[in-house]
């Protein structure tokens, strides 16, 4: 009868512990399940992460290309005007200094 309830006793105590053993395996699988999520995730952002550098240096790129395309058309502009009232100076100076040529003469 002691020896009965002994190998019960022992029985038990196995499967409890063969219990412990699938609780622990099965622990360690979704550990190693969610380690495996972890890393996908973490490629998955890094890959993300060089997409959006990569757009944001596109879009300097065409940025700094706009600004100077926009700097060069005011440059001209500017460059044009400065000629154009050049010139209107020019003929103004003329057209002073022969209208008092003119006048010194007739004096």
């Amino acid at each position: 009868n002691a020896q009965a309830q002994l190998r019960r006793h022992q029985l038990e105590a196995q499967r409890s512990q063969s219990k412990h053993e699938l609780e622990r395996s099965g622990l360690l699988g979704q550990i190693e399940e969610l380690r495996l999520q972890i890393s996908t995730a973490e490629t998955s952002a890094k890959r993300q992460a060089e997409r959006i550098r990569e757009e944001a240096k596109a879009q300097s790129a065409k940025l700094v290309a706009a600004f100077r395309t926009e700097q060069d058309r005011l440059n001209s502009l500017l460059s044009s005007e400065r000629k154009k009232l050049q010139a209107a100076l020019l003929t103004s100076t003329h057209s002073s200094s022969s209208s008092s040529s003119s006048h010194h003469l007739n004096s």
